[in-house]
């Protein structure tokens, strides 16, 4: 703080030594001797803390989804409002049997209410596997464009023939299967497949299948 207020009164007369047309000789060498010899380092570093403190890093959720049709979500909540109707029959039922109120049908009414809940509970859990059904294509989709960019660097033409792209399976199947079918056409396009030139020398079409 000294040496600041030193600096600023010796720069003060040397300005208004030169506004009244005079000299005035600043020993400039001795202040930035004395500049150098401030131990700047740790303010700076305190400084650089204060302005680099780094706020905790909120880490992104990536959260996995499913596309539902309309219809089968509509599926779904009949299926679950069919069930809590059924629920409510087996607590009639339970009452019934408490109470020992009117019991000469109680059998044909638990029959009901069982085969009721066993059939709702068949399509629920088949529409809840459903919905983590999907199509092959999804999957299918990725390789016409593989087989090409593999075509153009290997020199070779291939004709990819895919079917049954309808063909629905549960969606975590559908993931692991990718990299396994993507080495096979991969190992096929290498291995498999010859150039044109050396298809036609053999008397086969110059165009290979997969």
């Amino acid at each position: 703080m000294n040496l600041l207020k030193e600096s600023y009164i010796s720069l003060v007369e040397l300005i208004e030594a030169v506004k009244e047309g005079g000299e005035k000789t600043l020993d400039t060498q001795k202040v930035l001797e004395k500049i150098e010899k401030v131990p700047v380092e740790k303010e700076e570093r305190e400084g650089d803390e204060r302005v680099s403190v780094k706020k905790p890093s909120k880490k992104r959720i990536v959260e996995k989804t499913i596309r539902v049709p309309e219809a089968k979500l509509d599926l779904l909540m009949n299926l679950v409002s069919e069930l809590i109707i059924n629920r409510s029959a087996f607590f009639s039922l339970c009452e019934k049997l408490e109470t020992q109120d009117d019991l000469s049908q109680f059998p044909k009414e638990l029959k009901e209410a069982t085969q009721t809940m066993r059939r709702v509970t068949a399509e629920l859990q088949a529409t809840v596997t459903e919905l983590h059904m999907l199509p092959i294509k999804t999957l299918f989709g990725r390789f016409p464009g593989l087989v090409r960019t593999l075509s153009r660097e290997k020199g070779k033409e291939i004709r990819l023939e895919m079917s049954g792209e309808e063909t629905q399976l549960d969606k975590m199947m559908i993931e692991k299967m990718g990299d396994p079918l993507i080495h096979l056409i991969r190992n096929a396009i290498d291995h498999g497949i010859e150039t044109p030139e050396e298809r036609e020398a053999k008397g086969k079409p110059k165009y290979g299948t997969i």
